[in-house]
């Protein structure tokens, strides 16, 4: 078996959350700041903590700024779905005896937002790990290490599917294989040691 583990990341990975967080978080850094921050640019931080987005963006964090955020997606709920083929692909993997395993920089109040969604994918998912728990985050090693940790996996064994540079960034140097979820990449052109362009590529690749 090819990589009997294999890690997802969450926001435009499995799930296709990038552009109602990117218009809410752009709509609101524009009524606080009077900045009209590029879409681009806030795409790029994405994959990242709330806490690490707004280092990287030279903003102070707060938790009424988070708040605020929060309680705009959640009006857009409706507009958050699955991508097509997700959960699928992660029933056949499971049934060929893949353990799965979720890797996201959401906290749990982050994960538990969508919490419809994840009910349908959960089945076949072995272990989640949330921003909470490791103390470094991506595009550190460590919370794809604390997955392979959970599940006794080697990295030569494991691969890790996400759609940022962060995501394979976080792979190379936990030693294990990226995997660039084009269907959801803002870049197309990330390099990765693989890209595939559908979630369903995977079950030709993983055989």
């Amino acid at each position: 078996m090819r990589f009997k583990y294999i890690a997802f990341d969450v926001d435009g990975t499995l799930i296709n959350a990038l552009p109602v967080a990117v218009r809410t978080l752009r709509e609101l850094l524009l009524e606080r700041t009077g900045r009209d921050y590029s879409e681009d640019l806030l795409y790029k931080v994405m994959g990242l903590t709330n806490e690490d987005t707004f280092r990287f963006l030279g903003l102070d964090y707060s938790d009424e700024i988070i708040d605020q955020w929060t309680r705009r997606q959640a009006e857009c709920g409706s507009q958050i779905t699955l991508f097509g083929g997700v959960k699928e692909t992660l029933g056949e993997l499971k049934r060929r005896g893949h353990v799965l395993g979720i890797v996201t920089s959401r906290n749990r109040d982050e994960y538990e937002a969508d919490r419809r969604l994840f009910d349908d994918i959960e089945p076949f998912i072995d272990h989640i790990v949330l921003s909470e728990m490791t103390r470094e985050h991506k595009p550190s090693p460590q919370p794809l290490q604390k997955f392979m940790e959970l599940c006794g996996a080697l990295p030569e064994d494991t691969l890790y599917v996400g759609d940022t540079v962060w995501d394979m960034e976080c792979a190379a140097s936990a030693g294990a294989t990226g995997c660039a979820a084009l269907w959801g990449a803002l870049d197309k052109e990330i390099r990765a040691p693989f890209c595939f362009s559908s979630p369903t590529e995977l079950l030709y690749f993983c055989l």
